[in-house]
């Protein structure tokens, strides 16, 4: 008996079709996980366009131009980066992440071919990531833009977002970031908004991060990186007078499209606190 249902076991994880079948009801996490499990299964994960589309690995075709959707282990292990506009967020929120206080899982996903890297933020990925840049000063507030690509590749990538924004972080002290997801026409179109406030008595080296946690596959500083191709492309760049209010930035994510909404957020915040800010809220 035990033969026959081994054979069995064998035949249906042998037809390429039956075992693709099986590891699509799976979880995303889980999908993923089962690469572990054999070459078998490996092979079988990603070789199939839709067990890659449904690990945002790879495009699925735009039909609809307002039906999209964020990718759920993206957002799950980099919640604020999906937060709504009224929860700007900083590098303390980022220190928060599950997986940032844990030494191994750190080096994991900081690891140059971390899988997240490659993985689309959201499905159909647009072709271009547009970056803004706010600051406030006392001589007024300034802002530039500029475009990151992706025109050889699938789209927009968790890769572009994340070392882009850490880099910023690291160098500003006073500084936070959002994402905004905007129906168009063409369909999903994302922007990363940084924010920073200048500050005339504070070093960059002044900041003090817990960990480092810039990706082993980000190549130099991301963020300085960006405006020296944009100035190299279009001259000087494009810097533009920004009043106040247009720091403040949109988005079309909403909590039933996998956006996290401040209830949600103030809870996940208040689970990983440190109890030492817990008691001076209190207090």
């Amino acid at each position: 008996m035990q033969d026959t249902k081994s054979s069995a076991c064998a035949q249906v994880f042998g037809t390429p079709e039956l075992l693709e079948a099986i590891l699509a009801q799976l979880p995303g996490m889980d999908l993923l996980l089962a690469q572990r499990i054999s070459h078998q299964f490996e092979t079988a994960i990603k070789s199939s366009p839709s067990l890659q589309q449904k690990l945002f690995f790879r495009a699925v075709p735009l039909e609809v131009r307002k039906e999209w959707t964020i990718s759920s282990l993206l957002r799950h292990h980099f919640l604020p980066f999906f937060t709504l506009p009224s929860d700007p967020q900083d590098i303390e929120t980022i220190e928060l992440m599950d997986w940032t206080n844990d030494e191994k899982r750190r080096e994991a996903f900081l690891f140059k071919d971390a899988s997240w890297r490659k993985m689309l933020v959201i499905q159909p990925p647009p072709k271009r990531l547009s970056v803004v840049e706010f600051c406030h000063g006392q001589g007024g507030d300034d802002a530039r833009n500029a475009d990151i690509q992706f025109e050889d590749s699938q789209g927009v990538t968790m890769d572009a977002v994340y070392d882009v924004t850490i880099a910023f972080l690291r160098k500003n002290e006073v500084s936070n970031f959002g994402l905004s997801i905007l129906d168009s026409e063409a369909g999903p179109e994302i922007t990363l908004c940084l924010r920073y406030t200048m500050q005339c008595c504070i070093r960059v080296d002044d900041y003090d991060s817990k960990v480092d946690l810039q990706s082993k596959g980000a190549t130099g500083d991301a963020h300085s990186k960006l405006w020296l191709n944009y100035k190299q492309e279009d001259g000087e760049g494009e810097f533009f007078s920004a009043r106040r209010l247009s720091m403040d930035w949109t988005t079309d994510l909403t909590p039933e499209r996998g956006g996290v909404n401040s209830y949600d957020f103030r809870k996940w915040q208040r689970d990983r606190a440190p109890i030492s800010s817990i008691l001076s809220d209190v207090c």
